[in-house]
């Protein structure tokens, strides 16, 4: 009997998770009367609208360029916080669509990033935009993608922004069924195992 050492190594891939869902909102939920539970916002309310799926979506006001201009370039964008982790890997979906007077020019923002609300600054990462100001709703979906850590200081959350871009005053961005999750990557492992068992001399068995 003698001991052997087999060193193997191979790459195994693996998620722990699969698909998480963080956050699933219709904007339905208060029958069009109030945003739902977990929504704030700086500025202009949001103000609800005829949905995707026949219900109700929301909508926000795009910056209004005749006035000093917000802390940010664009209105103050309706959020919600979410978990944050550095290793998860998020993606939204949703419909989004934007209208706005003649020849404005505005865009819809779905964007995960870092918001301190009590200054209206935030910081984004992963983001879903249609600049599309014809009067349909699109269907969107983003690519999964790590969120860099908070750098906008103490105050910040993480969370979902909904924002109307650059436009004027009488431009809209309007949302509706917006979907968040996450996924954990894949990991590569490389083991080294030590056999031990029986040995035939001579044969090298």
């Amino acid at each position: 009997m003698r001991n052997l050492l087999a060193p193997l190594a191979w790459l195994i891939g693996f998620s722990a998770s699969g698909q998480n869902v963080l956050l699933n909102e219709n904007f339905e939920s208060t029958g069009g009367t109030a945003p739902p539970p977990g929504w704030s916002w700086t500025g202009s309310p949001p103000v609800y609208i005829a949905g995707a799926s026949g219900g109700f979506g929301i909508s926000k006001e795009s910056e209004d360029l005749s006035v000093p201009s917000p802390p940010t370039n664009y209105s103050g964008p309706l959020f919600h916080p979410l978990p944050y982790d550095p290793a998860w890997l998020y993606r939204i979906t949703g419909y989004m669509y934007v209208f706005g007077p003649g020849a404005a020019t505005a865009g819809a923002g779905a964007i995960l990033g870092w918001m301190d609300l009590t200054t209206g600054m935030y910081v984004t990462a992963n983001n879903i935009t249609s600049f599309s100001q014809f009067p349909n709703w699109e269907f969107k979906i983003s690519p999964y993608q790590t969120v860099p850590p908070n750098w906008l200081g103490p105050n910040a959350q993480f969370g979902i922004m909904l924002i109307c871009g650059v436009g004027t005053g009488n431009s809209y961005a309007a949302f509706d069924d917006i979907t968040v999750n996450y996924t954990l990557p894949w990991v590569g492992v490389h083991p080294r195992i030590w056999l031990d068992g029986a040995s035939e001399p001579g044969a090298n068995l």
